[in-house]
């Protein structure tokens, strides 16, 4: 008869690492990375079977935590910066756990699922023209070595998802005022054999504008 569903899914980083200078062109970088992920489902249904009312609720969390580490090196020379990384595939174990015992006949209080972080490329570059900086970036997601599970979700994707942006930063008042805008199109692997009602991966268009003001230097 009718229902809501209230959901998010949630990725928290805190990472550390450094970099070093090879020459004054080339460096490279190493970064430990920690992961806590966190998704919550709370919703109702109401249903008639026959001529009674039926109501179902759920309240329900999954939570994972994992380390990874990324690779990086990058490349500057005149007004180009040239940049790759490399993240290695994080390990997320999520538990579930139910709340006042509202399933919605879908989750089971204490029940585990693994379902990992893919190993990841990047790839990005960026050139400045006077006061016209154009950046684009590409990132690749390895689907095909993340880790199947007993629901074969990794098996369904896409061996391979991807990412590809592109933007333009403009110095309206060089030194105080910059704005900027960009796109990105995500391709990230999925299809109808991974969606269900709970947990799905679409692809999408996204655009962003932003700006940037220095009143005084280094503020």
């Amino acid at each position: 008869q009718n229902g809501n569903l209230k959901g998010s899914s949630l990725y928290y980083f805190g990472s550390a690492g450094g970099s070093y200078a090879l020459n004054e062109a080339l460096s490279v970088s190493l970064t430990a990375r920690y992961v806590y992920a966190k998704k919550t489902f709370e919703g109702k249904a109401n249903y008639l079977v026959g001529a009674t009312p039926v109501s179902q609720e759920v309240d329900a969390e999954k939570t994972a935590q994992g380390i990874g580490g990324i690779i990086g090196v990058t490349y500057k020379k005149d007004a180009m910066i040239l940049a790759a990384r490399f993240e290695t595939p994080t390990r997320l174990n999520f538990k579930t756990k139910v709340h006042d015992n509202k399933t919605f006949n879908i989750f089971e209080d204490g029940s585990k699922q693994r379902y990992d972080l893919p190993a990841m490329i990047g790839l990005g570059g960026s050139y400045t023209i006077d006061k016209l900086m154009i950046s684009t970036s590409f990132d690749g997601f390895l689907l095909g070595l993340t880790n199947k599970d007993d629901d074969g979700y990794s098996e369904d994707y896409s061996s391979f998802g991807w990412e590809m942006s592109a933007s333009a930063e403009y110095a309206v008042i060089p030194d105080f005022l910059k704005v900027s805008a960009g796109y990105m199109y995500a391709n990230v692997g999925g299809n109808s054999d991974t969606y269900n009602d709970f947990d799905y991966s679409l692809d999408s268009h996204s655009v962003g504008i932003g700006g940037r003001i220095t009143p005084i230097t280094n503020l």
